[in-house]
């Protein structure tokens, strides 16, 4: 494969960084597409993690909810909540996790489970 030089290199390196926090920003304050399970009044922007003893966790569309009412998720000392924000998916460092997390998102914002460029694109400029 052929380097670029340092110049295009840098260029081509900060493009890609800016478009990633544009795709960043863009993702951390959006509206959920679902009602909260518990008031049925707003939208969730809450999920909760139950953490097993081995490191595993557990992950379902029902636990969600509100700012109001995400004390409900909190059912233990193993149980994590974390906002609908897209900065999250860093906190999972495995990619088996990180593609969970990323369909329970895709099911709340109301995304199709075959995305497009054009559907992700005009997702983030929404």
């Amino acid at each position: 494969m052929k380097e670029k030089s340092g110049e295009n290199y840098t260029k081509n390196k900060n493009q890609l960084e800016g478009h990633l926090e544009w795709l960043l920003a863009r993702g951390e304050n959006r509206e959920t597409k679902m009602y909260c399970p518990y008031c049925r009044k707003t939208s969730v922007e809450y999920f909760s993690i139950r953490y097993s003893a081995n490191g595993n966790f557990s992950l379902s569309p029902n636990f969600i909810a509100c700012e109001n009412c995400k004390e409900n998720l909190l059912v233990d000392k193993k149980t994590q909540l974390f906002p609908f924000k897209f900065s999250v998916l860093a906190k999972f460092r495995r990619k088996g996790d990180q593609k969970r997390i990323g369909k329970l998102f895709q099911k709340v914002f109301g995304l199709s489970s075959r995305l497009r460029k054009e559907k992700i694109f005009e997702f983030f400029s929404e």
